[in-house]
């Protein structure tokens, strides 16, 4: 639902749209959705690092959960094959969206440096690692900008902003939001 809304609002912006949902999010689906993209925006599981599951796997860890072998077309349980994560290393080997393109992670695990559900709160160094890890393949691939939402329409209301204010510079589209409270964050270098 909030991917469609996120879809919706681009469309009525303008924008050219590719979907790759479940149960179609194969691995190929998600790199011909994403060739050539000016935005990218992921809703699904996250696996990031730091975690309470091991230490860090490039190979899993920071990038997309998809169709797994055993993927039945619902939203199932990686122990049992139904989804497999490709981590940055996958993204950045075979992912090939446009220069400068935008990432966007909405309503994603450790992506905003938040824990999962019933965890312990991250700390604030912990929350920094999780966004440097998820984010720095983004950079190595040219991007120019990521966020990572967890806000009622998901990346809905920040792409309309994004394409409707093509001229804004990415932390005012950012702070434009009526959710942004600037006490609430702190800037890092």
């Amino acid at each position: 639902h909030l991917a469609e809304l996120a879809a919706a609002e681009a469309e009525r912006q303008g924008a050219t749209v590719a979907r790759a949902y479940s149960p179609n999010a194969t691995p190929a689906n998600v790199l011909a959705a994403v060739d050539g993209a000016h935005v990218v925006i992921y809703f699904g599981h996250g696996y990031g690092h730091p975690s309470p599951y091991g230490g860090l796997n490039t190979a899993k860890q920071n990038g997309w959960a998809l169709q797994g072998p055993r993927a039945r077309g619902t939203h199932g349980d990686s122990l049992n094959g139904e989804i497999a994560y490709y981590g940055e290393d996958w993204i950045v080997a075979n992912a090939r969206p446009a220069p400068g393109f935008v990432m966007i992670y909405s309503n994603v695990c450790y992506a905003p440096g938040a824990s999962e559900g019933g965890h312990r709160p991250a700390t604030e160094l912990v929350a920094l690692q999780r966004v440097a890890h998820y984010s720095r393949k983004v950079f190595r691939m040219g991007g120019s900008a990521y966020y990572a939402v967890d806000f009622d329409r998901g990346a809905a209301d920040l792409v309309g902003r994004l394409l409707a204010n093509r001229q804004s510079t990415y932390g005012e589209l950012f702070a434009t939001d009526h959710r942004y409270v600037p006490s609430a964050l702190r800037g890092y270098i």
